[in-house]
């Protein structure tokens, strides 16, 4: 090894012509690329000086210490002499060395330097004699027995980064071509008596002529020319049989013949300089020649040359033998024997030595010169190209595939294109094998050019390369290539894109027409590759998936870019003839290659222009208005925009399969919504709101899975909600609850929730099973009401399923399962999404054209946006990220509805605590970073109050426009019921305090703009309202008490003014009720907070200067004082539960406060007695007393029950 000529390699393998030669002339530095680490590698000096005599009596002078300046005075003088007479001759003179590294894990040994100079021996020059000095460099007993030259060398040696300033990498100088001639040696002693010292001159000629010169290709050493005509070998002094270790580096020419040669021609130097013969330096003693080529191959490695005497003009003819040479001319040292032996070692991108490749470069060349060249022959060839070593085929891969692709053009058979495309199958294959890969995306990128298409008649690479795949991927042929082409496939449909692309530039073709860019014989070769590898792909899945896999991927990528270039349509229909190979009931791979597949291709840059064309013709649509938009995927949607209506298609077919499909089609969808909502050319409003009209279908698409969305899959415990709602909400959303069973649940739920009116009174009386009221003030109307509008959405289920065989989706079958969270989520964000982006006119068509029971399952999907994206809170996030809030069947508790009380509340917390998984899951939901939780819970709360605000704007939006439909039958109609169920949506699921102030505007608008859907008719929706509105006044947020507060008193304002400022009857009397029903159903309802939003409506009802003058503020006063009378009889009914006797006189009195309203007093009558039937504690006559008292006063009015003497006596009551 020997620094300086590493180091000159390494500096000047670039384009030397970007760079001045001087600057090159005196490297210093020098880069060293080690792939193995290990300690016994060393960094060697070789130091060599001016041939001036023996190496003994020249290094003389450096081993002496005394004197020196003496010494030094003659050691100058006589290297002056040296070098005026013998300059440009060499000697060995020392050597050192030192370790790189200091351990076998690569660990660089900064602080080691280099041993001292050794003195050269010149028996020892070899690199074998070295390799046994280095092996005794760490044994100073044996180092010591070496001289030792006065002095010391310095190298400073560090590790850099890879990517080097000023170095070029190897791979990428784009051609190489280099000769490297190694150590030799001579044998002379014999031939010549008188020569000494011997040196060795080598040139590099073109011609064996008289008057030829050596070419200029010899790399200089330093501080000479970058290229010289000749190399001198180091010169050893008295040495018959010298033996050079030098490296001569030699740049060949690209192209070589039979005469490019190596001279090496043998010189006596004489040293003496008192010489008579002064002017005599040199005397030639012989010559020796290695031509570079032999039967076209370069020649290499070690080779023994015979030495002539003489040189002769024509001496490369007597190469072979030396016996042929016929002639006189050439007079042989030695009897022609071979006595210098001299090493070569090629480094080249152009010529090789492995003989398949040589010979098919070879073949290739003969069928450029003569045309009459056997294509049987070329196969032949090609066929043993399988059998070219790896490392040959990685060093030439550029110009092998370069060769190939020339073959494939000019083939006149087909044999030999699909023997070229195999080769190149077994050349893309094998790169992969070895991590290769990227010098295949290199070539493709940078290197491949097809040749210039100059006529009609020269046939293309990529339409020969489409026919050629095509015919590998037959059933008849080999299955291990087309194996092979498949799993690579993705490097031949680049190189048919970039064949593409060549074509339509040089050819001019590019500024034609899409549908005149290339031949008809090249759209059918790649309909029929498309057709031919589709069953490859359906069908290999299951023995070799990822060559499946890798071909789809492929072909998508290349169907993709086929969209810049060919016509579109004819594209859309490879689309089209892809999608056709699959069937509804595919395995779970299938669907997985088609939605990529459909993924990728959606992914192009300008997938919105060809989902929009522009109609062309007399009927050009100018404005935005007179579009007519496609709320469902019928055929002419997905005519007119075929990719968004064909991937909305397919992802509605996939929601009728199972889970794991589903995702993977949702996925798919999500991200490309995505991509659009984030591309800076599409970020203006507008084109956000054209961009929406694309997914409009997604409506229809919900709608019918409207079924399938569940909105209370996820809460971690009972929500709370008032069960008065359930009436108005459809059978799908609705859990029933199960009765509880203790003392305090019978006292809850069976005295206040009856006493509201919205439990069933006949769960366990089912005597008075047959007992209903039609009035219009009773609370038990709701039941009736909502019974009503079950049995609509009911009817409205069975015509979807009638019309199941109508559906856009094409299925036979709608499935029932419902869909997971995640699912519904994305499903939904990609909903709200078009509608948050959709103009106002579009959404105007939409509900235009919307039938009756579309609005509602409309209305139904806003509501599943509120419950599915309603904020959890920060425990449930955190439980969430540990991977237990999510929904799984041993956690089936965590959705069960549970009893709405303290007792029921704590046995759904302990549910939850019930098993160990989640135990420890409480115990370490801390331990996740703090930030990582709250970041988010941050992106919860703030999606949930972006879905709070797009839902409260569509409403307002529908509000605006489609008053008319909602006020009819006085606003006691479907659509009105649904609209307001929405509205109170967002009071029964957890907002934040953003998005309730605009809840509370919403609902004031909402009551202003349709009073009489409140206080005329059935009063369900009022007392919906009241009860969520008061639920607000006891919120831990004074602002929230407040706003609820306010919009308590506007209702009841409202109501009076709708009276005719005579009373507001219906709100006090719904009030009363929802205050007795949320005794049961919230803790701590009579607190201090409930006490405050109380004083805020007296004191709105004192300052309101508007009614100051009527009698609405002594009302309010009387119906707040009312509420405190209740919320004391209840503190006190809790305190004596346990005394059934004391318990009864509580409720005697607080039925009192109910004289004016029958269905009160039923309701407290109906309670006692099923009180005391389950107590067991009052005769039988008494339990049946009240119920025919209960009875009589639902048909007979209030009159009878006068007093509680008629309770108690026992007797009958009045007929």
């Amino acid at each position: 090894m020997t620094g300086s000529s590493f180091g000159q390699d390494v500096q000047i393998n670039g384009d030397p012509r970007s760079l001045p030669e001087a600057a090159l002339q005196y490297p210093k530095q020098g880069v060293f690329s080690v792939t193995c680490p290990h300690p016994e590698i060393f960094l060697v000096a070789r130091i060599e000086k001016v041939l001036q005599g023996g190496i003994t009596h020249c290094t003389e002078p450096y081993m002496k210490s005394s004197d020196s300046a003496k010494i030094a005075q003659k050691v100058l003088k006589n290297a002056k002499t040296a070098c005026s007479r013998l300059g440009q001759y060499r000697m060995p003179f020392a050597w050192a060395a030192r370790p790189v590294f200091k351990d076998a894990s690569g660990t660089l040994d900064k602080s080691a330097r280099f041993s001292a100079l050794y003195r050269q021996d010149s028996s020892k020059l070899s690199d074998e004699d070295m390799f046994k000095l280095l092996t005794d460099f760490r044994k100073p007993e044996k180092m010591a027995k070496l001289p030792v030259l006065l002095g010391n060398l310095d190298v400073t040696i560090d590790s850099v980064a890879p990517d080097v300033t000023n170095c070029v990498t190897s791979s990428y100088i784009p051609v190489r071509n280099f000769e490297t001639n190694g150590p030799g040696s001579a044998l002379l002693e014999k031939s010549f008596a008188k020569a000494r010292n011997i040196a060795v001159c080598i040139e590099f000629k073109d011609s064996d002529e008289d008057e030829a010169q050596p070419l200029k290709c010899i790399y200089g050493r330093p501080g000479g020319p970058l290229f010289t005509k000749q190399a001198y070998a180091a010169v050893l002094h008295h040495q018959q049989n010298p033996e050079f270790y030098d490296e001569i580096k030699i740049e060949l020419p690209t192209q070589l013949h039979e005469k490019h040669h190596l001279l090496f021609t043998f010189y006596h130097v004489s040293c003496d300089s008192n010489s008579k013969k002064k002017d005599l330096i040199e005397a030639p003693v012989g010559s020796a020649w290695l031509p570079l080529l032999r039967d076209g191959r370069v020649i290499m490695n070690e080779q023994q040359l015979p030495v002539a005497a003489n040189l002769p003009a024509g001496y490369l003819g007597s190469q072979d033998s030396v016996t042929k040479h016929s002639g006189s001319e050439i007079k042989w040292v030695d009897g022609g024997k071979p006595l210098f032996k001299v090493s070569t070692h090629l480094v080249s991108t152009v010529y090789t030595q492995d003989q398949h490749l040589h010979n098919f470069f070879h073949h290739c060349q003969k069928m450029n010169l003569s045309e009459q060249a056997l294509e049987g022959e070329l196969v032949k060839y090609l066929k043993s190209l399988h059998a070219m070593e790896g490392h040959v085929m990685v060093n030439f891969l550029p110009t092998i595939i370069n060769q190939l692709f020339c073959v494939l053009t000019r083939a006149t058979h087909e044999d030999v294109a699909v023997n070229v495309t195999r080769v190149m199958v077994h050349v893309v294959a094998q790169c992969h094998e070895e991590g290769l890969e990227h010098y295949l995306r290199s070539y493709v990128k940078f290197v491949l050019k097809p040749e210039p298409y100059s006529g009609l008649n020269v046939k293309t690479v990529h339409e020969e390369l489409a026919k050629a795949m095509t015919a590998i991927l037959k059933p008849s042929t080999d299955f291990l290539t087309s194996n092979k082409l498949l799993k690579h496939s993705w490097y031949f449909f680049e190189a048919l894109v970039k064949s593409m692309a060549h074509y339509l530039i040089e050819s001019g073709k590019v500024k034609l027409t899409r549908n005149q860019r290339f031949s008809a014989s090249f759209h059918h070769a790649v309909e029929t590759l498309v057709n031919m590898l589709m069953p490859h792909i359906t069908q290999k899945y299951k023995d070799n998936l990822d060559a499946a896999r890798n071909a789809n991927h492929s072909l998508a990528v290349f169907i993709k870019r086929c969209f810049t270039f060919m016509d579109r349509g004819f594209v859309f229909k490879q689309i089209n003839n892809y999608i056709n190979c699959f069937v509804p009931g595919d395995p779970k791979t299938l669907y997985e290659f088609k939605f990529e597949f459909l993924r990728v291709v959606c992914s192009h840059e300008h997938f919105v222009p060809l989902n929009l064309p522009m109609p062309f013709g007399k009927g050009r649509i100018q404005r935005f208005q007179d579009l007519q938009l496609d709320y469902s995927l019928t055929d002419d949607f997905c005519r007119n925009h075929f990719l968004v209506g064909l991937l909305l298609r397919e992802v509605g077919g996939a929601l009728q399969e199972y889970r794991e499909i589903r995702q993977i089609a949702i996925q798919v969808l999500k991200a490309l919504m995505i991509k659009h909502t984030f591309d800076d050319r599409y970020a203006a409003k507008s084109h956000q709101a054209r961009l929406a009209t694309l997914y409009l279908p997604m409506f229809g698409l919900l709608q019918e899975n409207v079924h399938r969305l569940d909105m209370k899959d996820l809460a971690p415990f009972n929500n709370h909600s008032n069960p008065r709602d359930d009436s108005l909400v459809p059978n799908a959303m609705v859990t029933p609850h199960k009765p509880g069973s203790c003392i305090e649940n019978a006292l809850h739920k069976d005295v206040f929730g009856v006493i509201s009116g919205t439990a069933s009174p006949h769960s366990s009386t089912p005597n008075v099973s047959s007992v209903h009221h039609a009035d219009s003030r009773g609370s038990l109307i709701s039941t009736d009401s909502g019974n009503s509008l079950l049995d609509k959405s009911s009817d409205r289920t069975n015509s979807l399923e009638k019309n199941q065989c109508a559906s856009a989706l094409g299925s036979t079958m709608l499935r029932c399962d419902k869909l997971d969270r995640d699912e519904i989520r994305n499903l939904l964000m990609c909903f709200l999404h078009i509608l948050k982006s959709m103009s106002e006119e579009a959404l105007f068509a939409y509900w235009n054209k919307a039938a009756p029971s579309d609005l509602m399952d409309f209305f139904t999907l806003l509501e599943v946006c509120l419950h599915q994206f309603r904020y959890m809170g920060k425990r449930f996030i955190a439980r969430s990220q540990d991977g237990t809030g999510l929904m799984t069947p041993d956690k089936k508790s965590l959705t069960l509805p549970v009893s709405r009380n303290r007792a029921g509340l704590l046995h759904a917390r302990l549910q939850q605590l019930g098993t160990p998984e989640s135990a420890h899951t409480f115990n370490n939901m801390y331990s996740h970073a703090e930030a990582d939780v709250s970041s988010q819970c941050l992106l919860e709360a703030n999606v949930s109050t972006e879905v709070c605000l797009t839902v409260l704007d569509t409403l307002s939006i529908f509000i605006m426009g489609f008053k008319t439909q909602l006020t009819s039958d006085l606003g006691h109609n479907p659509l009105m019921k649904k609209v307001f169920q929405v509205h109170l949506c967002f009071l029964q699921i957890p907002q934040s305090e953003t998005a309730l102030k605009h809840v509370f505007t919403s609902l004031r608008t909402f009551i202003y703009k349709f009073p009489c859907t409140f206080f005329d008719g059935r009063a369900d929706m009022c007392a919906s309202l009241c009860y969520e509105i008061l639920k607000c006044c006891n919120s831990k947020l004074s602002s929230i008490r407040s706003d609820a507060a306010h919009l308590l008193y506007f209702l009841m304002k409202s109501n009076f003014d709708y009276t005719g400022r005579k009373s507001f009857v219906r709100t006090h009397l719904q009030v009363v009720i929802a205050v007795s029903q949320l005794i049961a159903d919230v803790i701590g309802i009579g607190g201090t907070r409930f006490q405050q939003s109380l004083s805020i409506i007296n004191n709105c009802a004192n300052s309101d200067k508007n009614i100051k003058h009527t009698a609405f503020p002594s009302d309010v006063k009387d119906l707040m004082k009312r509420i405190r009378t209740v919320l004391m009889a209840t503190e006190q009914m809790k305190e004596h539960e346990n005394d059934p006797e004391m318990l009864v006189d509580l409720q005697y009195s607080l039925a009192k406060s109910y004289t004016s309203t029958p269905e009160l007093r039923k309701t407290w009558l109906d309670s006692m007695a099923r009180i005391h039937t389950r107590m067991g504690i009052y005769q039988r006559q008494q339990c049946v007393t009240c119920m025919w008292l209960l009875l009589w006063l639902s048909t007979c009015g209030e009159k009878a029950c006068s007093d509680k003497a008629v309770l108690l006596s026992g007797s009958s009551p009045p007929t």
